[in-house]
């Protein structure tokens, strides 16, 4: 054979190699590229990582999130007018929360992680809280907050309490971060700095201990929520979390006090904000609720609670539906009156008459809470 001969038989060779090889990998396109580089592909089309956490953007696309899977499943609106969001994550028994000024401003005011159900915290406790430190700003090293966290987070602060207004806390970035036990949960609380809250920090720190504490007895001074501002109560927190700071663990009786007033301050507020909040609920309720067909539904199932109570269930025999009783009461509540033929445990066939409350929701989702027999 010559030897040009020879060359285009190699030639040809390795062209076929490489074409049974593309055959063999599943793409057969000139040019084409393995398949762990068109998965690198696609995840190159992902959102950049943030590079800290300013809105809540940032946040759902965080180191964090994208290590734990953050899925949002619920928002609503809290006391102070902000809007907190709870997160699913991969973690497990771990609550994420996210505040913003509200769901028009997704602008971060603060964001937390509690940890339910432990006695210690684990390794992978401690990586999730790192994760959640670092990715509040990428290029800073946070060494000195994640030391403070893990030598403070399992430390009792009071058994139902805000870790952020009790707790110690530290500076770091645009965040003053604070960590402690409340109860059973261990709770780490991010909240973002203003120029307004830095000023009264800058202030507060200069004091002494006993000018923190005189000066939280007197913003606290008439001791109910008609007295006490919320702007007032929350500066007294600050003057105890300041004390706390300089004394952890301190059994001082008079922190104690001031502690033990928050708490009751802030019970009385939660209850106020959810009283009005059930009461709008309650309107909105009355305001959509279609009566007629909600009311054909509390018949239903007024019915069927009645017949499950029965001696002989099979032996019902109810009157028409027309026949039945049906009066509003408000707030989604339906009274209902039935009569029925049934079998007593004698063996004979009485009639009765049952009284029902029920509770519907505007999809007509009802719900017997009381049953008398009349």
């Amino acid at each position: 054979m010559k030897l040009t001969d020879r060359i285009t038989a190699v030639g040809l060779a390795v062209a076929l190699t490489g074409a049974m090889l593309a055959c063999s990998s599943g793409d057969t396109r000139p040019g084409s590229k393995p398949a762990s580089v068109a998965q690198e592909r696609a995840i190159a089309t992902e959102p950049p990582l943030s590079k800290g956490i300013t809105t809540q953007s940032d946040f759902e696309h965080s180191e964090f999130c994208r290590q734990y899977r953050c899925k949002e499943t619920d928002h609503h609106p809290v006391r102070n007018g902000d809007v907190n969001h709870n997160y699913e994550t991969s973690l497990t028994q771990v609550g994420v929360d996210l505040q913003t000024k509200s769901t028009s401003n997704p602008t971060v005011t603060g964001l937390g992680l509690s940890f339910y159900g432990r006695d210690r915290l684990s390794d992978e406790d401690f990586n999730a809280i790192n994760a959640l430190v670092q990715s509040t700003n990428q290029a800073a090293k946070h060494d000195k907050t994640t030391s403070f966290i893990r030598d403070n987070v399992e430390n009792a602060v009071c058994d139902e309490c805000q870790v952020d207004q009790s707790a110690k806390y530290t500076r770091d970035g645009d965040f003053r971060i604070w960590a402690g036990k409340s109860g059973e949960d261990q709770v780490v609380s991010f909240k973002s700095v203003s120029s307004n809250t830095e000023a009264l920090y800058s202030r507060l720190v200069n004091m002494s201990d006993a000018d923190l504490l005189n000066h939280a007895d007197s913003l606290l001074a008439g001791a109910t929520i008609n007295r006490v501002s919320e702007e007032h109560q929350g500066e007294a927190a600050l003057c105890l979390s300041e004390f706390n700071r300089r004394h952890p663990n301190s059994n001082n009786g008079h922190a104690k006090k001031i502690g033990e007033q928050i708490a009751s301050l802030r019970r009385a507020r939660d209850q106020v904000y959810e009283d009005a909040a059930k009461a709008r609920r309650e309107a909105e309720l009355d305001a959509k609720i279609d009566r007629e067909s909600t009311g054909r539904e509390a018949k239903v199932m007024c019915r069927v609670s009645v017949q499950q109570n029965l001696k002989a269930p099979s032996s019902a025999d109810f009157q028409s539906y027309a026949d039945d009783d049906v009066v509003y009461m408000g707030k989604g509540v339906f009274r209902v009156k039935t009569k029925v033929d049934a079998v007593n445990s004698f063996g004979a066939k009485l009639r009765s008459t049952f009284d029902c409350e029920v509770q519907c929701d505007i999809e007509k989702n009802c719900t017997v809470t009381d049953l008398k027999e009349m």
